[in-house]
C-alpha cells in the first residue's frame, strides 16, 4: 500500500518537472523565434505594402511577370516563416503584426487568384474610364471584345481574331491606348508584320511619328547593319524559283542524281495508299482523283485547256505496273478488248487490265486487288451486299477470268495487291513476264527522264516547288541534315522510303544554293533573321522595346519566333502583343508553323488569350457554312463568330460545269447572271419572271440599278495563277487583261446584258485581307492540281514542323476558308459536276438540285444513259465512265 502511495507521489513529481521543463523550453523557443522574427517584420511589411501597391486603383494591369518577380524577391521570407516561425501567432507578437504576416502569406499563396480578381475589376473600371476614347478608333467604335484585349496588358498577349473582325483596327487601338495610358515613348514600340505592304499599312493607319513598323526580315537586316556598320547584300528572292530550277536541272546531268530523280518520279511521286486503307468508296475514289494516277505514257492529242493527255489507270498499283512496262519497252494497251467476244446479257465485253503485245503473241496481265487469304477492299460491298458476298463475287470473277483464258488457250499473268504491300510486286512481275517470253529491255535513266520530262512538266515544276518549300522551313528552323535524318527515323506514320528518296534530291540542291549565296556574299531572308538572333543573344545588339506588337502571327515560322524570344530574354519586361487567326494560316509553303500560334503559351510562357469574334465583312449563312467547314479540323481553335448585322446576308452558291475539259467559262457566266437576276428580283420584290426581267433589262428599265452593280467589286479567285486559263479567252463575253507588273493583278472584263463588268483575278493566297461584294472561286475540282491540292499537303513537310497536322488537308482547308470569307454578298464556287472536290461535296447544301449525287460513292453524279441492245434507260454513276470504279445503276424506263 505504501509503495503505491510513494509511486503516485513520485510519478506526479516527474510529470510536474517534465511539463515545467517543456514549458520553459517552449518559452525559450518562442523567445528565440520572436528574436528571429522581429528584425524581419519591416521586410514583411514592405512586401505587403508593395503587393497592395499593385492593387492600387490607379495602378496598371497586374501582370503575371510582376507577381512572379514579387514572389521571387520574397521567397526567403516565406521560407523563413515556414521553417523558423511556423507558430508565429503564439510567440507574443502584437495582433497588428500577426495580421501583416497573415497578409503576406495570403498574397504569397493566393496571389494568382487575387491578381485575376483585380484584373477583372480593372478591366471594368478601365472600360468606363476610356469609353469615349475607344468609341473613336479610326472613326469606329470598338466592340467589347476589342476593348478587353487592348486593355489586357500581360507580358505575353495573344488575340485570336475572326476573319473581318477588325484586327488592324484593334492594333491601332492598342498602340493609341498604351501611349495615352502608360505614357510610353513612341520609339519604345515596334510593329511587326509579314509583308512590306501590311507593315506600311500599319504605320500609315497608326499615324504617330516615332513608331517603327517593319517586316521580320527588315528588322533582321536592320539589326545586322547596326552591328556590322555597313550595308548587306541581300539575295533577290524573286529569283529563287528560277535559281533552284536551274540547280535542279544542272544536277540532272549527274548520273547518280538523275537515277535518284527518275526513281522518285517512277515510284514515289504520289502518296502511296492501299485500297485496303479505305473503309468507304467515296474516300477511295476521291483519293484516286486527287492523286491523278496518270502514267507517263502519252495517249491521244492535246485537248483545249488541258495538258498532254496521259493514260489514266484505276489504282496506284496499276500505275506502278504501267510505268514498269513503259520503262522496260514492253508494248501494251490498257483495258483493251479481249480478242474473243465475251459479251452477253450478264457480262459486257471483257477487257483485261493489260494486253501485252510480244511479237505476234498477246499476253494478258490482270492485277487482282486481293490479300493472300482472298480478302478484298472493305468498300467493295455495296448497299445490297454483305462483305462476304462482295468477297465471294470478286474471287468468283477471278475464277471466271482464269477459266476463260484456259478455254481459249490465251496466256494470263496474274499480280496481286499483297505483292505490293510485301514489296515484291515489280520483282515478281519481271520474273512472270520473262517466263511468258516477254522481252524486258530496260531504258537508260536518260531515256526514262526524257519521257517524264516530255509529259510531266507540271509534276516536275511542283517537285521543284516542294524543294523550295522544304528549303524555306529547313533554314527557318536552323536545323541540320543529321537532325532531319534522326527525326525521320523516329517519325511515326511518315513514309520513310519516299522521304529518303526526296531528301536525296533536296540536299544536293540545298548545298549548291548555300554555296551560291556564299560565293555572291549574299544573305537570304532566313539568313537575315538567324544572324540577327545571334547578335541579340550575344549582346552585340542592345536596343530594347517596351512593346512588340505583331500582326498576322498565325503566319510565323520558327525563325521569327526565335527573334521575338531573343528580345524577350534580353529584356524580360518587354510586352508581347500578337494578333492573328489560326483559321487563316495559309503560308506553310513559305515556312509558317501553325503550332507556334495554337500552342503560344508553350513557346512564350504565361499568356493572356483574348478573342475578337464579331465579323464586319460577311454575314449568315456564310458564317455558319464557313465556320462549320473549318471546324471539321478539331485542331483549330474554337471561335464563335457573329455578324454585326442580323438583317443582311452573305450566301453561297455552287455553279456546276458540265464540260469534259478544264473550261469554267459557262458555269462562271451562269453563276454571275444568276447573281444579277437575284439582285433584280430583290429590287422588284420578286414580281417578275426571269423572261420578263430580261425584257425589261433590254428595254433599259433597270439601267441605273445595273450601273450600281457595275460599281461593285468582284474578285475571281483560284488555287493557282494558271487557273485563269479556265476562262476561255476566245469567248466574246470574256476579255483577259494581263497584269502590268508583279504587283498588279490580272483584270477580267465580262460583257453581259449589253454592259461591261470589271473584275480582278488573283490567287487565294494573294486575296488574304481583301474583300469584295461578290467572289468567284474557280477549279473547285478533285485532282492533283485541283482544290484541295495534293502538292501543298505533302507529308515530307511534317519533318520540319513543331507539331504535325494529322487532320487531312489542314492547310488546304484553311485556304478554302480564306476564299469563302472574302465576299460581303455572295461567294460562287465553280466545280465540274463529275469531278467536284471533297470540299464542294462537303459544303454543298443542295445548291443545285439538278445535280444528282451517286448514293453509293457520293462523289460521282448520276447521268442518264441508254442501252438499246437491252432496251432500257438507266442512270449510271459518272465515276464508272471516268474509270473510278463505281458501278451504281438505277433503271428508269424501257426504250420504246
Amino acid at each position: 500500500m505504501k509503495f503505491l502511495v510513494y509511486f503516485s507521489i513520485g510519478y506526479s513529481l516527474f510529470l510536474l518537472i517534465y511539463f515545467i521543463r517543456k514549458h520553459l523550453k517552449k518559452r525559450k523557443e518562442m523567445k528565440k523565434s520572436l528574436a528571429l522574427l522581429r528584425p524581419k517584420i519591416n521586410a514583411i511589411k514592405k512586401a505587403v505594402v508593395e503587393f497592395e501597391g499593385f492593387l492600387n486603383l490607379d495602378y496598371s494591369y497586374f501582370s503575371n511577370h510582376t507577381l512572379e518577380s514579387w514572389k521571387e524577391n520574397y521567397l526567403i521570407l516565406r521560407a523563413f516563416i515556414e521553417i523558423n516561425c511556423p507558430n508565429y501567432e503564439n510567440i507574443g507578437l502584437e495582433q497588428q503584426v500577426v495580421s501583416v504576416i497573415k497578409g503576406f502569406q495570403n498574397f504569397y499563396t493566393n496571389g494568382q487568384t487575387i491578381r485575376s480578381s483585380f484584373n477583372k475589376q480593372f478591366l471594368v473600371r478601365e472600360k468606363e474610364k476610356y469609353n469615349q476614347f475607344f468609341s473613336d478608333i479610326e472613326g469606329n467604335s470598338l466592340d467589347d471584345q476589342q476593348r478587353s484585349c487592348i486593355i489586357t496588358d500581360e507580358d505575353n498577349n495573344l488575340v485570336i481574331a475572326g476573319a473581318g473582325s477588325g484586327k488592324t483596327t484593334t492594333i491601332v487601338g492598342k498602340v493609341s491606348y498604351v501611349l495615352d495610358r502608360y505614357k510610353i515613348a513612341p520609339n519604345r514600340i515596334i510593329l511587326i508584320s509579314f509583308t512590306t505592304a501590311s507593315a506600311n499599312d500599319l504605320i500609315k493607319r497608326v499615324g504617330i511619328p516615332g513608331i517603327d513598323a517593319k517586316t521580320f526580315h527588315a528588322l533582321g537586316l536592320n539589326i545586322i547593319r547596326s552591328v556590322e556598320g555597313h550595308k548587306v547584300s541581300i539575295y533577290n528572292s524573286d529569283m529563287l524559283k528560277k535559281d533552284i530550277g536551274k540547280i535542279f536541272n544542272t544536277f540532272l546531268q549527274d548520273p547518280t542524281y538523275l537515277k535518284n530523280a527518275t526513281r522518285y518520279f517512277t515510284y514515289y511521286l504520289n502518296i502511296d495508299k492501299s485500297e485496303f486503307d479505305f473503309d468507304n468508296q467515296e474516300d477511295y475514289i476521291l483519293y484516286i482523283k486527287e492523286q491523278n494516277f496518270r502514267t507517263y505514257r502519252k495517249k491521244g492529242e492535246l485537248v483545249k485547256n488541258e495538258t498532254m493527255n496521259r493514260e489514266i489507270v484505276r489504282s496506284r498499283e496499276e500505275w506502278h505496273i504501267a510505268n514498269f512496262l513503259l520503262f522496260h519497252n514492253v508494248h501494251y494497251e490498257y483495258e483493251h478488248p479481249y480478242e474473243f467476244n465475251t459479251s452477253s446479257i450478264e457480262y459486257q465485253q471483257y477487257k483485261p487490265d493489260f494486253t501485252i503485245f510480244a511479237g505476234d503473241q498477246k499476253i494478258y496481265l490482270e492485277h487482282f486487288g486481293i490479300q493472300r487469304n482472298g480478302d478484298v477492299a472493305p468498300f467493295l460491298a455495296n448497299e445490297k451486299q454483305t462483305y462476304e458476298q462482295a468477297k465471294a463475287k470478286y474471287n468468283n470473277d477471278i475464277e471466271w477470268k482464269r477459266n476463260l483464258h484456259n478455254e481459249n488457250g490465251t496466256v494470263l499473268i496474274e499480280s496481286y495487291s499483297y505483292e505490293k504491300s510485301e514489296g515484291v510486286l515489280l520483282k515478281n512481275l519481271a520474273e512472270k513476264l520473262k517466263k511468258a517470253g516477254v522481252l524486258l529491255n530496260p531504258m537508260t535513266e536518260k531515256e526514262k527522264w526524257d519521257i517524264i520530262n516530255g509529259v510531266a512538266s507540271t509534276e516536275i515544276n511542283n517537285t521543284v516547288d516542294l524543294i523550295i518549300q522544304f528549303l524555306a522551313l529547313y533554314k527557318s528552323n536552323n536545323t541540320s541534315k543529321d537532325e532531319i535524318e534522326k527525326k525521320l527515323n523516329k517519325q511515326f506514320g511518315l513514309p520513310k522510303d519516299r522521304s529518303n528518296q526526296f531528301l536525296k534530291l533536296f540536299f544536293p540542291v540545298y548545298d549548291e544554293y548555300q554555296a551560291m549565296l556564299k560565293k555572291r556574299k549574299e544573305l537570304d531572308f532566313n539568313d537575315m533573321i538567324n544572324k540577327a538572333i545571334g547578335f541579340i543573344n550575344d549582346g552585340h545588339y542592345t536596343k530594347t522595346y517596351d512593346y512588340i506588337i505583331v500582326d498576322e502571327f498565325q503566319d510565323s515560322s520558327k525563325a521569327p519566333y526565335e527573334l521575338l524570344q531573343a528580345f524577350k530574354t534580353t529584356n524580360p519586361s518587354c510586352k508581347l502583343f500578337c494578333v492573328g487567326d489560326d483559321w487563316q494560316s495559309i503560308y506553310r509553303f513559305a515556312g509558317s508553323d501553325i503550332s507556334l500560334f495554337n500552342n503560344y503559351e508553350n513557346f512564350f510562357g504565361v499568356t493572356s488569350t483574348s478573342k475578337i469574334e464579331t465579323t464586319y465583312r460577311f454575314k449568315n449563312p456564310m458564317i455558319q457554312i464557313s465556320g462549320g467547314f473549318i471546324s471539321k479540323n478539331p485542331n483549330q481553335i474554337k471561335k464563335e463568330l457573329k455578324s454585326f448585322s442580323n438583317t443582311e446576308v452573305t450566301d453561297l452558291k455552287i455553279s456546276y460545269s458540265k464540260t469534259e475539259g478544264s473550261d469554267d467559262t459557262e458555269a462562271f457566266l451562269l453563276g454571275f447572271l444568276k447573281y444579277i437576276f437575284n439582285e433584280l428580283n430583290v429590287k422588284t420584290g420578286n414580281k417578275y419572271s426571269t423572261k420578263a426581267l430580261i425584257s425589261k433589262v433590254d428595254n433599259g428599265e433597270f439601267d441605273n440599278f445595273l450601273k450600281e452593280i457595275q460599281q461593285k467589286k468582284f474578285l475571281i479567285l483560284a488555287r493557282n495563277n494558271r487557273d485563269v486559263n479556265r476562262l476561255d479567252k476566245d469567248d466574246d463575253k470574256i476579255t483577259v487583261i494581263p497584269k502590268k507588273d508583279k504587283k498588279d493583278n490580272i483584270k477580267i472584263r465580262v460583257s453581259l446584258l449589253n454592259r461591261t463588268f470589271e473584275m480582278e483575278f488573283m490567287t487565294m493566297h494573294r486575296s488574304k485581307g481583301l474583300q469584295a461584294n461578290v467572289v468567284f472561286i474557280l477549279n473547285c475540282n478533285a485532282g492533283l492540281y485541283g482544290f484541295p491540292s495534293e502538292v501543298s499537303d505533302d507529308p515530307i513537310i511534317e519533318l520540319l514542323l513543331s507539331n504535325s497536322e494529322p487532320y487531312p488537308y489542314s492547310e488546304e482547308r484553311r485556304l478554302f476558308y480564306v476564299a469563302l470569307t472574302r465576299a460581303k454578298e455572295r461567294t460562287i464556287c465553280i466545280a465540274n459536276e463529275n469531278r467536284a472536290s471533297r470540299f464542294i461535296n462537303e459544303i454543298d447544301q443542295n445548291n443545285n438540285k439538278k445535280v444528282k449525287k451517286c448514293p453509293r460513292c457520293k462523289s460521282g453524279t448520276l447521268q442518264l444513259r441508254e442501252n438499246k441492245e437491252k432496251s432500257r434507260s438507266f442512270y449510271g454513276c459518272s465515276n464508272f465512265r471516268y474509270k473510278y470504279g463505281c458501278k451504281y445503276t438505277k433503271n428508269v424506263k424501257k426504250v420504246s
